[in-house]
């Protein structure tokens, strides 16, 4: 289409993909490594002091909902892109 080769459109694309990315590896790490998220919070510069508080009782909830959902034999997102499959293990 006309509208993908425009460069500000390729720039937004490329953004989208990046922060998605992110979220999906933020979302797998936190079901599966929520104590690399717990190092990542402690090292967070320049964010509001509550901030890394914050982000570790989220990763608390979706840790547990995912640990939860595992053990009750209900379907658990797993991480599914090349990048995300080549530094995740697969879910047990």
């Amino acid at each position: 289409p006309w509208f993908s080769t425009t460069p500000v459109l390729a720039l937004a694309d490329r953004n989208f993909e990046e922060v998605s990315l992110f979220v999906e590896m933020m979302s797998a790490a936190m079901m599966y490594h929520p104590d690399w998220v717990s190092h990542l919070a402690g090292r967070l510069d320049g964010v509001l002091p509550e901030r890394p508080q914050q982000l570790m009782e989220v990763t608390t909830a979706v840790f547990k909902d995912a640990h939860r959902d595992r053990h009750e034999g209900m379907p658990v997102a797993t991480p599914t892109s090349p990048l995300s499959s080549t530094i995740l293990p697969p879910a047990p």
